[in-house]
């Protein structure tokens, strides 16, 4: 099957799902002593076994999906750890050979590369209490989440997030945390309430901040925001179609108001 190499943001990624998302099994090729020192949350520790039958777990975890026989089938896969990791790792060539993931990608640069971008993605833990949930990532710098989100401070903190917009409507109930840019939009959380007349044609220029989108349910299925960075070769145009994977979610984009 095809094996197609990734970037950072891959691996970020399979933290920010929601819902009926299928589950991304990420496989840490390192040393077993090196993986127990610091890994991705939730990852594998994986190595194919003497006589290339098997695929076997040294990570020595407690999570809820335990590593066995046929657990990859139809999950995509994310393979990294080992600096300059090809398509012909062992591991990689037993699982591409097999065929029975439903993707499978590989990190190219080294655990170091992934530490130093997500250093909060990192852990000694080995148990599920590791795990984490994070806003959607639309474009470096834009973030797309919920009520949840928009109140989880530490998340908030690890992503740089200091601007939030809302829309809800009772969005005086949601506290954010103290030195928070918020714009706070009034709606009804229905699909036939219209967002438009809060939206100002004027494209939000957001410096180098990071800002998180909060939607209600009823407008996050087909609106999002659009954060645009100086110096980005291609922005992202109004009725563009944002794609989430192998998700069936997408959105579409809009203009936002100013946000101070």
């Amino acid at each position: 099957m095809e094996v197609r190499s990734c970037a950072h943001d891959a691996i970020f990624r399979t933290f920010t799902r929601c819902g009926e998302d299928p589950l991304t099994l990420l496989v840490d090729l390192r040393p077993a002593k090196e993986f127990l020192k610091r890994h991705i949350a939730l990852s594998y520790c994986i190595r194919l076994t003497s006589n290339g039958q098997a695929l076997v777990d040294y990570s020595k975890n407690e999570y809820d999906v335990k590593w066995s026989t046929g657990c990859w089938w139809d999950k995509p896969v994310i393979l990294f750890g080992p600096p300059a990791l090809r398509k012909d790792h062992p591991v990689v060539a037993f699982l591409a050979k097999e065929g029975r993931a439903r993707s499978l990608q590989y990190f190219p640069h080294g655990f170091g590369d992934l530490a130093e971008a997500y250093p909060y993605l990192t852990t000694a833990s080995v148990r599920p209490s590791s795990s984490r949930r994070y806003p959607s990532l639309i474009e470096p710098g834009l973030y797309l989440g919920d009520w949840a989100s928009a109140e989880a401070t530490d998340r908030l903190q690890e992503l740089g997030v200091r601007s939030i917009v809302t829309i809800h409507n009772n969005p005086e109930n949601l506290a954010v945390a103290a030195g928070t840019s918020r714009l706070a939009i009034q709606l009804a959380d229905v699909t036939t309430a219209d967002p438009a007349p809060w939206f100002d044609p004027i494209t939000l220029e957001g410096g180098s901040r990071a800002m998180l989108t909060d939607l209600g349910s009823a407008h996050g299925t087909n609106i999002s925001g659009v954060w645009i960075r100086p110096k980005v070769p291609r922005r992202l145009q109004e009725g563009d179609v944002i794609r989430f994977g192998a998700s069936s979610r997408s959105y579409r984009v809009v203009r936002l108001p100013h946000v101070p």
